[in-house]
Formats: C-alpha cells, structure tokens, sequence
C-alpha cells in the first residue's frame, strides 16, 4: 500500500501548479487593474461635476461665467473649481508639458506619443487630496468655447500618464451642465449625431478614438475617447478594449 508521494510525483505536480499559475495570475490581475481603473473614472466622474453643480448653485448658469478666453483657464479653474476640492497644490503649468509638474505627470497619447496641433492654453493643474481623482489639467484651445480637462485616475511614477489607463479627456460646453467624456454626442468636432461604441473603439473617427490609428491634425489624439467608451459600457472595461 502506497504511504505517500515520491519526489518525481511532487516536482511534477508543482511543476504543473507553475505552469498553471503562470498562465491565470497575469489575466487575473490584469482585470483587477481594470475594475479597478473603471471604478476610479467613475467616481472621479461624479467628484468633478458634483463640483461644477456647487459652482453652479454660486454663480449660475455657465454660459455666463467670466474668463472665456484660453488665455484665462486658470483664472477660470481658480474660481470656479478649485474652491470645491481638497487640494494638495495647484498651479499654472508650462505649454506642451513634456515633464511633471507639482507630481502630475504629463500626458501620453494612446499608442505613440504625439499631441493634437491646435493652439492651447498652459493647463491649470490641480493635485487633489482624497478621491478617486487624483488631478485635474484643465485647458482650453483657442479656437473653442468649451473647457476641456484630463482627469487623472493614476499618478505613474517616473514617466508619463497614459491615455484610457491612467487619465482620461473630459469636455465641458458652454451650454451644458456637466462635463462629458470626449466622444458622447456633441462632444466631437467635424461629426453630428450619435457616434457608437464601435466606432470610437475601432474606427473610423478622424480624431480621438480609442484606438492608436486615430489622431490627425486637429484638436484631439487618440485615446481621448476612452472614457466614452467605458461610459458605454456601463463603467466596465470590456474585453475588447484597448489596454
């Protein structure tokens, strides 16, 4: 009667334990990672616009707020969403940021790193104490009225933060109430209607998709879509997503 294993027996089995572990641990904390990056927009989501509802309820309406001009951002930051945060820093950062600025990394476009070709203004930077948002950027470009903001879910070290991981683009329009993933209807210049899923995470859209082919000469880059896309889908990153 057999007592217990032999050697060969037990170096098999973990060998097989091994190969199973490597196979199933780098899926399964690849989808931790993405829970946990869908759970973090989302509330970052709410955060930001239960902020913009405060400065709405002190100074109405937003078609009516003073600083308009891309110029002005940080005027406009300053006074309209700085006050309803708890902040750690927040400053004027430099044009075409290629490097931190008080902790917040700059942006990497998805796939390739380049940028869209507009003129803008030097983003406001806000780094942010508690929440799901770590920071805001917000910018304007001068050739449009809206407010735009990338909202940080992670703050990488040591390299820049990449679109549809690690922070993603937000629109807010003069006529709104809220601000908006880039990507929902109104929010995509050149385009007119209900843009699907599909589209902006396959193509063809002529900038801003979720996906590394999109971008052009205009005034977004790919992977300012990407939060649309999760939106979408119910705050879950699909398995079809670009990651």
């Amino acid at each position: 009667m057999k007592k217990g294993f032999t050697l060969a027996e037990v170096l098999i089995t973990l060998g097989i334990i091994g190969v199973v572990a490597s196979m199933t641990i780098p899926t399964l904390i690849a989808k931790h990672q993405k829970e946990v990056v869908a759970t973090s927009l989302r509330k970052a989501y709410a955060e930001l616009n239960l902020a913009l509802q405060m400065a709405i309820s002190d100074y109405g309406d937003v078609s009516t707020w003073d600083y308009s001009k891309a110029s002005e951002i940080s005027l406009w930051a300053e006074k309209y969403i700085k006050p309803y945060f708890k902040i750690l820093n927040a400053q004027n950062c430099s044009n075409n940021r290629s490097f931190s600025c008080i902790g917040v990394p700059a942006v990497a476009q998805l796939g390739y790193d380049t940028k869209p070709t507009g003129i803008m203004s030097a983003p406001y930077v806000i780094l942010t104490s508690g929440g799901a948002a770590k920071a805001f950027a917000f910018y304007k470009y001068n050739a449009y009225s809206e407010v735009r903001v990338h909202v940080y879910v992670k703050l990488p070290k040591n390299k820049k933060a990449e679109k549809g991981r690690d922070v993603f683009t937000f629109v807010l329009k003069p006529n709104k109430t809220a601000f908006e993933p880039f990507g929902v209807t109104g929010t995509v210049p050149f385009t007119t209607g209900n843009i699907s899923r599909e589209k902006l995470l396959k193509g063809p859209i002529r900038t801003g998709g979720c996906y590394k082919e999109s971008g052009g000469p205009d005034y977004y880059a790919p992977g300012d879509s990407c939060g649309a896309v999760i939106m979408l889908d119910g705050w879950k990153i699909k398995s079809d997503y670009t990651w």
